[in-house]
């Protein structure tokens, strides 16, 4: 409460809510400023001159207040919001949505914020939209608006940023209109090799400390369906940077998510929107290596670095994926030359299945820039074969000099010997199910791909009307191994063979690429297909095939019933499309 002090004007008012929290704040606050309660009843709040319904609580000689001090209560009856420029919240239930609907959208509100220990504003009224230098802004972003009228008007950070430390983006916030949906915020670090070194997703919503219910972790919110269009939201993202993070420049970019459907939205056609570049520094002392997580301690030695743990962030990696692996670095004596790590996975007979190489942190943070007491992490993507048996396998790993291409001898903690690969533990592949055994399914189709997928049938899900969205569920049948990833492609089509809706990717949500099925499997690969709103009602044709998006997009050839289809996509049957009265 002390924060309070010299800051709160006549053009002030505490709202106190709930009231019964007044007696602890007045405790500590001994200022005249006004100030007025709200209570629970229902779902709204009614507001109480507080110090009328407790004062026969209040023992003087117990709260050692102070007689002389007069209480800032305002009665309700004598209560006009246009008094106020400012409201001070206190207790979880004053949220700006409460103080909104009490004191009008021309206020600013403030709240306590007990990581920075001071007073901050939240909310600020319209004005502020239309001249965004009058807010605390590092950065103005006037040309950021994204698809729903939402904008961001500037942003600041924390003035230095550190390995290890917490930093905190600030971005401010205004809607054009009121939003019918929530929204979910996705923010990244990425480093000149575009490698993302830290990511936060959360929802668009201003998460605000209720004092003093914060220490039973109660929580007051604003979210963004709740924002009146004009006003300025305050939105605090906490970035935690790893005590492992390599010292260099980072972009921080942005992305908004559409709540209902997923879908990243675009701001000035693009979906991820660069706010600016940030420098992170070395810690002032070298942290100790046991700081940082790690799942798997290795502990191995290449000459003056040392690999003291790595992690497998995947659970289950599949053939055809990739399997990420985090190396823990930790670095005892200055390198003197850029080094590549290597790695491979070995069978239990110590044959190679698969290998990759990587730098050891990042190509923008070359090991010839490393310090003594660095602690580094840096990730390699490990290609799993398509074909690959599941399974336990050995990490073997190696350090190679880029420049003349000599090996950094392994050695562990407690070896007697050097290895030009050092084995430091296992990772295991978790094989696809395989599925042999034809599902029921609406609509039995004899077709063949390319003499090695045969189409045993599929059926259609949604709501065939304009602005609904139509479902297509393929079986496929593999007869034989398909040596390239190829697409599915499902279009919609009008009588008049134009193309209205339509889509394409990888079968099963992109997780299984067709180098990955085997004889006999049967792959269940759904499709969904958004139909525009104008959409005439009729009869609409369904087209399906396959494409080799690598080698120009060519299509595998179809056989329905001994005959081959033309232009590779094959016909399914009719879709009628009703009117939304037809639908109600």
């Amino acid at each position: 409460m002390a924060a309070l002090e010299g800051q709160l004007g006549d053009d002030d008012v505490i709202f106190v809510a709930p009231d019964w929290m007044w007696l602890p704040f007045r405790y500590y606050y001994r200022g005249e400023v006004d100030g007025i309660g709200g209570r629970s009843q229902g779902d709204a709040l009614r507001l109480v001159g507080v110090g009328t319904d407790y004062a026969d609580l209040i023992e003087p000689r117990e709260l050692e207040t102070d007689p002389s001090v007069r209480q800032p209560i305002v009665p309700p009856d004598d209560f006009d919001p246009d008094e106020y420029v400012r409201v001070w919240t206190v207790g979880h239930l004053a949220t700006p949505q409460s103080v909104i609907d009490l004191f009008g959208q021309d206020v600013v509100v403030m709240h306590y914020d007990l990581s920075e220990r001071r007073w901050r504003a939240v909310v600020y009224p319209a004005p502020y939209t239309a001249d965004p230098s009058r807010l605390p802004l590092a950065v103005e972003t006037p040309g950021l608006r994204w698809e729903g009228g939402l904008r961001l008007l500037g942003y600041s950070l924390s003035p230095s940023l550190m390995v290890g430390r917490e930093a905190r983006l600030t971005l401010f916030w205004t809607a054009d209109r009121l939003q019918g949906y929530g929204r979910c915020l996705e923010v990244r670090m990425v480093d000149e090799s575009g490698q993302v070194w830290l990511e936060r997703s959360l929802p668009m919503i201003s998460l605000l400390h209720g004092l003093p219910m914060i220490s039973m972790g109660v929580f007051s919110t604003f979210p963004i369906t709740d924002w009146p269009p004009g006003v300025v939201v305050v939105q605090d993202v906490a970035l935690k940077l790893l005590a492992d993070l390599p010292p260099i420049s980072y972009q921080i970019s942005v992305r908004v998510v559409d709540g209902p459907s997923g879908q990243p939205l675009s701001a000035a056609g693009q979906t991820d929107v660069i706010l600016g570049s940030v420098s992170v520094a070395r810690p002032p002392r070298p942290y100790r290596q046991h700081v940082v997580p790690v799942l798997h301690r290795a502990n191995v030695r290449f000459g003056g670095l040392r690999l003291f743990g790595y992690d497998l962030p995947e659970a289950t990696p599949r053939p055809g994926h990739y399997l990420p692996l985090v190396l823990h670095w930790a670095v005892d004596e200055v390198p003197l030359a850029d080094y590549e790590v290597q790695v491979r996975l070995l069978d239990r007979r110590g044959v190679v299945v698969t290998e990759s190489a990587s730098s050891p942190s990042t190509p923008a943070f070359p090991t010839s820039s490393w310090r003594a007491g660095d602690l580094l992490r840096g990730e390699v993507s490990i290609p799993i074969p398509p074909r690959m048996e599941g399974g336990r396998y050995w990490l073997a790993v190696r350090l190679v000099d880029t420049d003349t291409g000599e090996s950094v001898p392994g050695r562990r903690a407690w070896g007697l010997w050097s290895q030009e690969w050092a084995v430091i533990g296992r990772a295991e592949v978790t094989p696809w199910p395989l599925v042999t055994k034809p599902p029921p399914m609406a609509y039995e189709v004899e077709a063949r791909f390319g003499g090695a997928v045969r189409l045993l049938g599929y059926d259609l899900t949604g709501d065939p009307a304009p602005g609904g969205e139509l479902g297509v569920t393929l079986y496929w049948q593999v007869e034989a191994g398909l040596e390239d990833s190829y697409k599915v492609f499902v279009h919609l089509t009008n009588e008049a063979g134009e193309l209205v809706a339509q889509a394409d990717g990888i079968p099963v949500d992109w997780t299984r690429p067709t180098t990955t099925w085997r004889v006999g499997e049967i792959i269940a690969d759904t499709y969904t297909l958004p139909l525009p709103t104008d959409l005439p009602e009729g009869a609409y044709h369904l087209y399906i095939g396959f494409y080799d998006p690598g080698a120009g997009g060519p299509r595998l050839p179809v056989v329905s019933r001994g005959r081959e289809v033309p232009d590779g996509r094959l016909p399914l049957e009719p879709v009628t499309m009703l009117s939304v009265e037809d639908e109600r």
